[in-house]
């Protein structure tokens, strides 16, 4: 929070996009985080292990971070869970997109993150007539429903989610939205969403090294 405050971002409505998230999907009732992870859950009891995060936009590289380490560090134990992972689109089209569309079926769910309007968005200037005039952020945009209806096409089950904007509001409410659905795929897996008791092994094992002050080849022996 306060690296957020003195880079000037609006603490106070963030908090307040956050807490308006978790009154909204921290309820029990029917809501989208709640479906969302449903819809996950179904596809891990088919097979699938990975969820593949696509964030057209810089504006939500961080949030889908957390999603990335969330997803995989809450649900990923008792021998259960998933892998997050993702990369930046429209890059991730040119990279992982073949695998997803042309390789190994029932493995991997890909989910694309979109923007409505981006903030400091630019007016394109181009010889290509159904280029020019547009902003930037709604060629991308065509660029991911593009990509939504091929995968679509290929009968590869996925998700879309969309904000309005990147705004405090809106980046708090999200963030609630993948937490709330983390812990409710977590209820529905069995696990305990909030520990992480592999991880220490790693720590274990080095804090032993520093204070034994192993050399480098006797810590690759």
């Amino acid at each position: 929070i306060f690296p957020a405050y003195i880079s000037g971002i609006d603490i106070e409505t963030f908090l307040k996009g956050l807490k308006q998230g978790y009154d909204e999907f921290m309820t029990f009732h029917n809501n989208l985080s709640l479906e969302f992870a449903s819809f996950i859950y179904q596809l891990y009891m088919k097979g699938y292990k990975v969820v593949f995060s696509m964030p057209y936009s810089k504006n939500l590289g961080g949030s889908i971070g957390l999603f990335v380490q969330e997803i995989s560090e809450s649900t990923g134990k008792e021998d259960k869970g998933l892998m997050g992972a993702y990369q930046e689109a429209p890059l991730s089209q040119h990279s992982v997109l073949e695998y997803i569309l042309g390789g190994t079926k029932g493995a991997v769910v890909p989910v694309i993150f979109t923007l409505e309007n981006e903030f400091g968005d630019i007016t394109l200037k181009s010889s290509i007539e159904h280029i020019n005039g547009k902003s930037a952020q709604t060629v991308i945009n065509y660029q991911a429903d593009a990509t939504f209806q091929a995968i679509i096409d290929q009968e590869v089950p996925c998700a879309k989610i969309s904000l309005k904007d990147p705004s405090e509001k809106n980046i708090g409410n999200l963030i609630s939205f993948i937490q709330s659905t983390v812990y409710y795929l977590c209820l529905l897996l069995d696990v305990n969403w909030s520990n992480n008791p592999k991880v220490n092994i790693g720590k274990e094992i080095c804090n032993k090294a520093l204070k034994e002050n192993l050399s480098e080849q006797k810590r690759k022996n």
